[in-house]
This record gives structure tokens, sequence and C-alpha cells, in this order.
């Protein structure tokens, strides 16, 4: 399974008709493996402000064909915070992302990196660099990250999982996130 043609793929802001199908996704196994505790009831906690109108992450569902099957977070950077000292920013847009495709249907199939490269070209073609924090046991995740031209910053352990993380940092000016090239 590949990713349809772009008119294909919707990405739209979370509403509240979609907070049980997410709900539904952040219990499913491949999920909860890598999001629980802490970690989880933050990213509720999120969504539910994000419905409400005042959230500091924005939520997005991703649809193929009218079929939802991917849930993303994105947030704004603050580039003066000690927490992202260590990354070498290239320009002065700079958001957080997160990836979760929920539906098991839509795994192993090679979709993830070809949606984060349609995401951010489509949705934020002005920002500069991105944020990705997976645990450092997510080879998955990592090994699609660095596919798109992600680099290993560092690594930090996550107050709200307590292991090992990698602070993730992709140059959007390099047009590493340009797979066609």
């Amino acid at each position: 399974m590949a990713l349809a043609a772009d008119n294909l793929i919707r990405f739209a802001p979370v509403a509240a008709g979609d907070r049980s199908l997410i709900i539904g996704w952040l219990q499913q196994p491949h999920v909860s493996q890598w999001l629980h505790g802490a970690g989880l009831q933050n990213t509720l906690d999120s969504l539910d402000q994000f419905l409400e109108g005042e959230a500091e992450f924005d939520h997005w569902l991703v649809s193929e064909q009218g079929t939802p099957f991917a849930y993303l977070l994105t947030s704004t950077v603050d580039q003066m915070a000690a927490e992202v000292a260590a990354v070498p920013f290239a320009g002065d847009r700079a958001m957080t992302l997160d990836v979760f495709i929920g539906e098991p249907d839509y795994l192993g199939k090679g979709l993830g990196t070809a949606l984060i490269q349609q995401f951010i070209e489509r949705q934020f073609p002005e920002i500069t660099d991105v944020l990705i924090d997976p645990e450092a046991t997510n080879a998955r995740a990592i090994h699609v990250y660095q596919k798109l031209g992600f680099r290993i910053i560092e690594t930090f352990i996550a107050p709200w999982h307590p292991v090992p993380h990698y602070l993730m940092h992709l140059d959007c000016l390099a047009g590493r996130h340009d797979l066609t090239r």
C-alpha cells in the first residue's frame, strides 16, 4: 500500500467527532507501546484543550481517500528554550512533530516517510526546522525519520517517560525533506 496521489491525502485539524477514533488508536498496542503513562495523559489533555480552542499543540487527522489512518501533533518551538540549545537551527520557523499511524492495516507499508514529507511540504512550506523526539529504542520510527533527513542531535531522558529519547532535527532549508531529488 502506498500513499495515493497528493489530492487524495487530506490533513485536517482534529474535530470533536474524531476524539473517540483517536482514543481508540492511542490504545492500540503498536501505539501504546510508545505512548503511555504521563505521555498519554499529556496527549489526551492536549487533545481536549485543542478541541476547546486553547491548546499549545495543534492536532491533525490524516485521511487517504476519505479513510482516517494517522494522527499528528505539531507545536511551535521556542528556539531559546534550554531543551533545544544543542539544535543547529537553520532558520527562525521551527516546529515539533509527533506521528502516530493509528490504523493497524497501514503499518509496515512504507507510509511514514511519504506521510511526513507531504505534511511538511503541504501544510508548513514556510517551516525551516522540524524537531521530533522518539524513544531511543523505537528503531522503526528512527529509521523513517532518518530516511527523511532527520539527524540525532542528542539523547535525553523525557520527564513524561524516564527512558532515553533522541532529539532529532530536520533542516528543511537544506532540502533534506525533499525525497524527489
